[in-house]
């Protein structure tokens, strides 16, 4: 099958824009793992390691065993994380969590 650079281009995109409205998964999305070492609930940011990590709204908890979803009260500083931000840190800017994973020790 020979199709133009152009369309394949398209699908490629289409493919991506498909594969980001799928439900994540630890394994598969968490750019980041961790021990959570600080959680600041005012500024609503959260320290894994060195790194900080801007929360909102948004920001999905996973409980363990896909027990379904947790609230960020549930977050304790000594939790083994995961986490998929949206985009790197790049100078002051945080990177926002996007969904966190609780892992069990």
């Amino acid at each position: 099958m020979n199709m133009p650079k152009r369309t394949l281009t398209c699908l490629a995109a289409g493919l991506v824009l498909l594969l980001q409205g799928l439900p994540a998964r630890a394994d598969d999305d968490a750019n980041i793992a961790g021990t959570l070492v600080e959680i600041n609930r005012d500024a609503r940011e959260i320290r894994v390691g060195q790194r900080y990590y801007r929360l909102d709204r948004n920001t999905v908890v996973h409980a363990p065993d896909e027990r379904g979803y947790l609230n960020l009260d549930d977050l304790s500083p000594g939790t083994s994380v995961g986490i998929r931000t949206d985009r790197p840190a790049a100078g002051d800017v945080l990177p926002r969590a996007m969904e966190v994973w609780i892992y069990l020790d």
